[in-house]
């Protein structure tokens, strides 16, 4: 009788462990298809029936439900597979996927952590360490995790891909380009990598490697949008007008309803003087995107040089809706007769930042600009002989042009210092490129006049840099404190006389505001200006400052001094 029953007990166990078995390995089979609800209910029916309890079972039991996203049902689970087992990797690691979702970074990293001390070679724990740690902005602890990753899998392309975003974003440009070329080096195929890389390079000025680097991604994958986009960029700043349209218009075939896209190509046919069709493209870009305020601003640029007042200015101020402090107010004060002091800083920056890539070869050929060139002339005829030791400040230098023409005067001025100041930080770093000026600042001119000492420069120079300044009598103070006796003053102005129709009032007969958004200055006020400050007019000319819309805008050439 005992026989048999032990007999019948042993069959029962051995039936149930069968069964259990079975659902433990359908749930695993349905796991790994990714049927996750049929995996519940295999791994729920198992334990119902009686299964052992593990922490293995509870793992694959919470790892189901966070997949269709039950993360609440998730969590009794996989705590309750750490009460069975402490150390288990997984649901340390799984709880801290849920954590993550929950918002609360710390208590992942904490969980990343422990699933880490666990198995050091959990790749999928290092990963979503590192992608916790920087969503949430550590930056400084996400570096030191993608390290730590790259000590336990050294060859891992992702991770050294992950380090040299890290350090791009730091600003270690030389040392990201390197990461990016070992991630490639492991992982050849890769675009991201070449991508990123080209960014990189377009910000220390390597074009032509960043350009090689896009076209290694399109040899790989030819509808990369972002490739696509990156080469135009390079072509648009090169004023490769060909190239830059081509990659564009690839671009637009990858993502037709891009505003991005639409954007980009009407600011390239805008800068090739091609306003008629950038209206079609930046119309394109405002309907995609109606709060794009950049492309409301080029759809208003380019009616304003088809001389569509009315469409520009509502543009314009659709932009000031989106953007109340957005410096294109200068322009819409510029069509409206609105009378202002001086262009905002913001607007002189924001438009020279955005010129300096074409500024010398637009401003040069296409408006036919020689004002350096002139300015220096009529200096040569003023200086007479040999001055000696000169020390030069030129504001708002721009790409260094007036510097370039100041070299003819070498026999007659030996430039001892030559300092430049501008807004515009695009600018300074063709003016660098030159490597004429002894220093470089990035300031307001007149805060920077400010803080110069006294009798420190022999000339100063403001070559098309006060039309953009109405009111110059704090700015001509200045430049007389800054001259030793015996200083010259050198600067462009454009004509108020030569307007067809001068606006009425008193300050219309000093300065206007017009509608290119530059100033006119009268002889008048020029005439009082030298007088007020003691300086002595030397040579005063006519001159054309430039071609605008085909027209030759007037302008006059002045040469004062400080008496010795």
């Amino acid at each position: 009788m005992f026989a048999k029953l032990k007999t019948w007990l042993a069959g029962s166990a051995t039936a149930a462990e069968e069964k259990f078995g079975a659902l433990r390995e359908q749930g695993d089979r349905s796991l790994a298809q990714g049927r996750f609800a049929e995996a519940e209910q295999c791994y729920c029916q198992a334990l119902a029936a009686g299964a052992p309890d593990s922490a293995e079972l509870r793992v694959a039991l919470g790892f189901t439900l966070l997949e269709q996203n039950r993360g609440e049902a998730a969590e009794p689970e996989l705590r309750r597979a750490l009460a069975l087992d402490s150390a288990n990797a997984d649901a340390h690691y799984l709880l801290g996927r849920r954590w993550r979702q929950k918002g609360q970074p710390a208590q992942a990293v904490d969980c990343f952590a422990r699933a880490l001390t666990s198995n050091p070679a959990f790749e999928f724990a290092h990963r979503e360490m590192f992608e916790t740690l920087r969503q949430d902005g550590q930056t400084v602890a996400a570096r030191e995790a993608v390290q730590r990753t790259l000590g336990v899998f050294p060859e891992s392309a992702e991770f050294h891909f992950h380090l040299a975003d890290l350090l791009a974003d730091a600003g270690e440009l030389e040392q990201a380009v390197a990461a990016y070329q070992h991630s490639l080096a492991l992982s050849p195929d890769s675009v991201a990598p070449y991508i990123n890389q080209a960014a990189v390079l377009l910000k220390l000025n390597r074009d032509d490697e960043a350009a090689a680097a896009y076209r290694h991604a399109l040899q790989r994958d030819g509808d990369s949008f972002d490739a696509h986009m990156g080469l135009g960029s390079i072509g648009q700043r090169s004023g490769n007008v060909e190239l830059a349209l081509s990659c564009y218009e690839q671009a637009q075939r990858i993502r037709p309803q891009s505003a991005a896209v639409q954007l980009s190509l009407g600011v390239v046919l805008e800068k090739a003087q091609r306003s008629a069709q950038a209206i079609t493209f930046f119309s394109r870009a405002v309907a995609l995107d109606p709060v794009c305020a950049p492309a409301h601003q080029g759809l208003g640029n380019a009616y304003l040089n088809q001389k569509r007042i009315p469409e520009a200015l509502a543009c314009f101020r659709e932009v000031l809706r989106l953007q109340p402090d957005n410096p294109v107010k200068h322009l819409v004060a510029a069509l409206t007769g609105e009378s202002t002091a001086c262009a905002p800083g913001a607007y002189v920056k924001q438009l020279f930042d955005e010129y300096a890539d074409s500024f010398d070869a637009h401003l040069v050929k296409a408006l036919a600009y020689n004002v350096p060139e002139n300015l220096v002339q009529q200096l040569c005829s003023c200086l007479g002989p040999a001055r000696g030791e000169t020390d030069v400040l030129d504001l708002g230098c721009g790409t260094g042009l007036f510097a370039v023409a100041l070299a003819s005067l070498a026999e007659q001025m030996a430039i001892r210092r030559l300092v430049g100041v501008d807004l515009s930080a695009r600018m300074l770093e063709k003016a660098a490129a030159r490597k004429i000026y002894s220093r470089l600042e990035q300031r307001d001119l007149h805060a920077m006049m400010r803080d110069e000492p006294a009798d420190s420069y022999d000339l100063v120079a403001a070559t098309d840099v006060l039309v953009y300044i109405g009111e110059l009598d704090g700015l001509v103070a200045e430049t007389r404190r800054l001259l030793r006796p015996g200083g010259l003053f050198a600067f462009s102005v454009e004509s108020l006389e030569a307007l067809e129709a001068p606006a009425d009032g008193p300050a219309a007969q000093d300065y206007r505001l017009n509608p290119t958004g530059r100033y006119a200055h009268s002889a008048r006020y020029l005439e009082r200006l030298a007088a007020t400050h003691a300086m002595q007019v030397l040579a005063c000319s006519e001159a054309t400052s430039r071609q605008d819309n085909g027209q030759p805008i007037a302008g006059c050439l002045m040469i004062w001094s400080r008496p010795a």
